[in-house]
């Protein structure tokens, strides 16, 4: 019986475990749509397939790489990148915007 007592309470706590995480959904496209974008062309969308470079895998690693930028720094970074560009080339771009007070 005393063993009993801690197998239930320990399957218990695994089942509210399970049912709180509930399923795990690839928020990815949607966080895309939601991301600024400074392309004229269509939006890049996020796809697994292919082997050229994903706007949202861009748009995520100039942020990682330029944290202090804006997100519409972060944007035009990844457009670069989706369009064939490199990383050399963004960096000479990305620069802190700064504003000048009279």
């Amino acid at each position: 019986m005393r063993s009993f007592i801690p197998t239930s309470v320990a399957f218990g706590a695994l089942l509210l475990l399970g049912l709180a995480c509930g399923d795990s959904e690839d928020l990815r496209p949607q966080l895309e749509s939601e991301l600024p974008t400074t392309t004229t062309e269509p939006v890049v969308k996020y796809a697994e397939e292919g082997d050229g470079p994903k706007y949202i895998d861009m748009y995520f690693e100039a942020e990682r790489q330029w944290p202090d930028l804006t997100p519409d720094q972060w944007a035009a970074a990844a457009t670069h990148i989706v369009n064939g560009g490199t990383w050399d080339e963004v960096a000479v771009f990305m620069v802190p915007t700064t504003t000048t007070e009279n």
